[in-house]
């Protein structure tokens, strides 16, 4: 186990939030690879920490043929998979279809869209009967607060990409914070992706390529803390603080809170956050996430 128990706050910021996107940049795996990796953390220690298992539609065939011999690895958990949908209609088909195949060992129980306007969010209404959780990319422009008010009267949730494999992918923080913050202000769920391998932000390789770029890069860690903070209603100032901190800024973890970079944040608030606001990360490595909060936490409360 890489997070030690009394470290309560770091795990509800982490319970169930890596959603398992190894098929995407910069990992990039093969199927067999990346349904191997992830059979292997539903049976660690760690797998309390393990999301969806995230795809595109097109290659579920494919995920179904590698992954049906391991449906049963973990008892009787199911794999639950977020699938990315294309049209609305074929979409719907294919899962509807992967879910009566392959019941209970596994469902679709998330699917992952994008619209660029109101207009494109009301197209993906029909989803929201099909499955649980329908998470819509959005983008982060002047028509935010139309849009997320479009996504939740849909009875959708939102979701805002937070970086890539080149730098120009990364939003700034103040659209991180206005995303979270237009988010709780209209009651609709999200969720983040992209450039979250790390817990804290900084200046990171862009890829796994031993010549990659570097860039700046965001904490998932920082990312959960600022949501909490606006959940309890907090200054945007000191949402803003935690959103910037950087790997050096001090970091405590106990059954309190969190704090960091003297900013406490209650587990509380945290707990809150994770029900009502943020739902989770996409994440091309699961392991990395938690090695490296572990390395951290060790360094920060080492004697």
């Amino acid at each position: 186990m890489r997070i030690a128990t009394e470290h309560a706050a770091i795990r509800a910021v982490l319970h169930g939030a890596i959603d398992y996107a190894g098929l995407f940049p910069p990992a990039a795996l093969d199927m067999a690879n990346a349904v191997a990796e992830y059979a292997s953390e539903r049976r660690g220690p760690d797998r309390w920490a393990l999301g969806r298992f995230v795809l595109p539609v097109a290659r579920l065939g494919e995920f179904e043929a590698l992954a049906a011999p391991s449906y049963t690895d973990a008892g009787s958990d199911p794999w639950r998979v977020a699938a990315i949908g294309a049209g609305v209609a074929g979409t719907a088909s294919a899962i509807a279809q992967f879910n009566a195949r392959n019941a209970p060992g596994a469902v679709i129980d998330a699917i992952e869209v994008r619209a660029e306007s109101v207009e494109q969010v009301e197209l993906w209404r029909p989803l929201v009967d099909v499955v649980a959780d329908v998470f819509i990319e959005i983008p982060v422009g002047d028509a935010l607060e139309s849009i997320v008010a479009a996504v939740g009267r849909t009875g959708a949730k939102a979701k805002m990409r937070t970086g890539g494999v080149t730098s120009d992918a990364f939003p700034s923080a103040a659209r991180v914070l206005r995303f979270l913050t237009t988010c709780y202000d209209a009651n609709v769920p999200c969720k983040v992706t992209a450039g979250l391998h790390h817990p804290l932000g900084g200046v990171y390789p862009l890829t796994y390529a031993s010549d990659a770029d570097s860039g700046q890069m965001f904490g998932y860690l920082n990312v959960f803390l600022a949501a909490s903070i606006i959940g309890a209603r907090g200054a945007p100032e000191t949402a803003l603080h935690v959103l910037r901190a950087g790997r050096d800024a001090p970091l405590h973890s106990d059954a309190i809170g969190i704090t960091l970079d003297g900013v406490l944040v209650p587990v509380e608030s945290i707990l809150r956050m994770r029900l009502n606001q943020l739902q989770g990360f996409g994440s091309c490595s699961f392991s990395e996430p938690l090695d490296e909060i572990s390395t951290l936490l060790r360094s920060a409360h080492a004697p």
